[in-house]
């Protein structure tokens, strides 16, 4: 990943980026894919809904090929602007998203993002998963609202599912600060597939 200051961010920030990518596996930090680092989403991406992007702190732009990850985000529980905490599940997150659609999805010969390609057993194991859940509301119903996103259809709630599992199996969770620590037990089918992906000894990540 090439890391490229795009707003005016604090040192400390762009050091913490540097430290924490470099913790991650060679495939990762080696992704043809920029990081982009802004004070707040929204900065970068004014076309966006500042409502809803003011309160998120990472973003990945398939069309542009780049992660954006902000310094600051606003709290959604006490409406103030904080420091982003969760840079290394940031990475892990959207890296997962640039994996699912450039890696596994395009560079394969296939049109869009491996988990909702319909010929492909991602899709299809999140329909199983997601039918099991539907049937078992008590897994879910301790859980906050924020999950029910990668339950939606046309496509947002597999792709949302396949990146955070990515990030699960890399040891981050972007929905930590809803004290959620990984969707694996709820997405055991589609988790066996991410972890298999990212096990896989002949990996390789392509040139772009």
């Amino acid at each position: 990943m090439k890391i490229l200051v795009l707003d005016n961010v604090s040192d400390k920030f762009v050091k913490a980026i540097q430290s924490t990518l470099a913790t991650f596996p060679e495939y990762i930090r080696k992704a043809p894919v920029e990081l982009w680092l802004s004070k707040t989403i929204y900065d970068l991406r004014p076309d966006l809904d500042e409502d809803k992007w003011d309160g998120i702190p990472m973003l990945y732009n398939s069309s542009n090929n780049h992660i954006i990850i902000s310094e600051f985000y606003r709290s959604s529980v006490t409406n103030r602007w904080r420091k982003n905490p969760e840079i290394g599940a940031a990475i892990a997150h959207e890296s997962g998203h640039f994996f699912d659609d450039k890696v596994f999805g395009t560079s394969c010969g296939h049109k869009g993002y491996f988990s909702t390609d319909p010929e492909r057993e991602f899709l299809r194991a999140w329909q199983a998963d997601l039918s099991n859940l539907k049937r078992h509301p008590e897994r879910t119903g301790n859980l906050d609202e924020i999950f029910n996103r990668h339950m939606e259809g046309d496509g947002f709630g597999a792709r949302e599912t396949f990146a955070e599992l990515w990030s699960n199996t890399h040891g981050h969770s972007a929905l930590l600060s809803y004290n959620i620590q990984s969707i694996r037990a709820e997405w055991t089918k589609c988790a066996a597939i991410v972890e298999r992906l990212v096990n896989t000894t002949n990996f390789r990540t392509p040139k772009m």
